[in-house]
């Protein structure tokens, strides 16, 4: 990741530097209406758009190896917005400044029909949109330090092709003020979106983002940017891997994304990581994730989630982690059928939770230390529990060995005495609040009715045996559960 730290200087090295070519490439440019069209030959054309070095107030389209108009370079008065169209073949395009002075522009619109083509757009500024659709080759596209003030839309292959090559796109220091929208073709796609402090500008800002992976096993790394309205990332068919991270070396902020969709519904398995594994910081509104047929792996880290967490995971054998979380609204988790877990760990849920393991054998809910509820947990189709935040006990204030233990997973209690097990069985639970009313179902050796309010972690239970005598009265009020 730290080598993207050096796109920009990259970048400008490329606007004047490329490998040698066939000299039949050659490129035309003409200037109508304040339109700079540039259409290539069908060759291997290079060019570079920036400003004049002559003359700043000029747009100069310059042949990099190749010829434009018949000679090294063309100057041109006048020009708005840029309408490129290379052709065939293995093309280059360069468009901004390598200096401090960024190049503004009112619209930008790329267009490559097959083979490969490589864009970068550096130090610009585009008052319109800027469109580009690549073919089906290997194709990379690449932005940093632009400001598109109203939408992109980048095809990295046609949105119906189904031989796309293995395309590359980038997005660094940049920000866009409109919908950004990104198709990548079937091959197994690389797309990078960051900030990062070896860059000019500002960090990366998108409005409203939408990723479409399409079918290929594809990585996505989204880090350190903001989304001020929503992001929703299309996993396709193929087994995706997305990181949305927070990498306090890159010295940029962490991520804040007002709204997080992750779509793998049509894939056969996913990895998503959204926050840190070492560092708090990163910010999301509502999380909605959708998994497919395969075994899904979804993981919040280190992550505040200011509105509601939902999730529906599909077929696969699928694990959803919470680590060191804050989640203000409700969380509702579906893991559908397969062999899986929900586990959290330092979790703190401000809302209702709900969790269902689905129809099959096996289901895990694995709610370790530090986990916190405000209300009741609700858990359904689990065959296995595991840690204190799923299994609570009124422990006897004169005698901790005399304790009834709840199984809140499962809907099971268990009685000890002395500290051995003396009764276990179903039980029925009645979740009011914070509260819930625990009744052992059928007979049993003992009677009772538990209250315990999971929020304050505090709880009163009455043993009595078959008879009607008393056996233990307990009483907990010191956080032991």
């Amino acid at each position: 990741m730290r080598s993207r730290q050096l796109m920009t200087a990259a970048l400008g090295a490329c606007l004047f530097t490329a490998a040698a070519v066939p000299a039949s490439a050659a490129a035309t440019a003409t200037v109508e209406g304040g339109v700079l069209t540039v259409r290539g030959d069908g060759a291997n054309d290079q060019v570079a758009i920036a400003r004049s070095p002559a003359d700043p107030s000029k747009v100069r389209v310059e042949a990099l190896v190749t010829l434009v108009n018949g000679s090294g370079f063309d100057d041109f008065s006048g020009v708005k917005s840029v309408d490129v169209d290379l052709g065939d073949g293995a093309d280059l395009l360069r468009i901004g400044s390598t200096g401090l002075t960024r190049m503004t522009l009112g619209g930008i619109a790329v267009a490559d029909a097959n083979g490969v083509l490589d864009v970068g757009i550096l130090n610009a500024v585009v008052k319109g949109e800027v469109r580009i659709i690549c073919g089906d080759g290997a194709d990379k596209v690449d932005f940093a330090n632009v400001t598109v003030a109203k939408s992109v839309t980048v095809e990295t292959d046609e949105r119906a092709s189904v031989t796309g090559g293995l395309d590359t796109f980038g997005l660094t220091n940049s920000q866009i003020g409109g919908d950004f929208d990104l198709w990548c073709g079937a091959a197994k796609d690389t797309v990078t979106i960051t900030s990062t402090t070896g860059s000019p500008g500002t960090p990366t800002r998108l409005k409203r983002a939408t990723l479409f992976l399409s079918s290929g096993d594809d990585f996505l790394s989204f880090t350190n940017s903001e989304v001020t309205s929503s992001l929703v990332v299309h996993g396709g068919a193929g087994n995706d891997v997305v990181g949305l991270l927070y990498l306090a070396a890159l010295g940029t902020p962490a991520p804040k994304l007002k709204s997080l969709e992750l779509d793998f519904a049509e894939g056969a398995s996913s990895v998503a990581l959204v926050g840190s594994t070492t560092v708090s910081g990163t910010v999301v509104g509502n999380v909605l994730v959708k998994g497919g047929v395969g075994a899904d792996t979804n993981s919040l880290i280190n992550v505040q989630v200011m509105g509601a967490v939902t999730a529906t995971l599909g077929e696969g054998a699928d694990q959803f982690t919470l680590n060191r979380c804050i989640v203000k609204k409700a969380v509702n988790v579906e893991l559908g059928g397969g062999l899986d877990q929900m586990i959290s760990t330092d979790t703190v849920y401000g809302n209702a939770f709900a969790c269902n393991g689905g129809a099959d054998a096996g289901d895990a809910a694995r709610m370790r230390a530090g986990t916190r509820y405000k209300l009741v947990p609700v858990f359904t189709g689990f065959e296995v529990s595991e840690g204190p935040a799923v299994i609570v006990a009124i422990h006897d204030q004169a005698d901790q060995s005399d304790r009834l233990s709840v199984d809140l997973a499962l809907s099971r209690f268990e009685i000890f005495i002395d500290g051995v097990s003396t009764a276990t069985g179903s039980a029925t639970l009645a979740a009011k609040g914070g509260s819930v009313a625990v009744t052992p179902d059928g007979a049993s050796l003992f009677r009772f009715t538990a209250k315990l309010n999971v929020a304050a972690r505090t709880g009163t239970c009455t043993v009595t045996d078959v008879a009607g005598a008393l056996v233990l009265k307990l009483f907990d009020k010191d956080g032991t559960f």
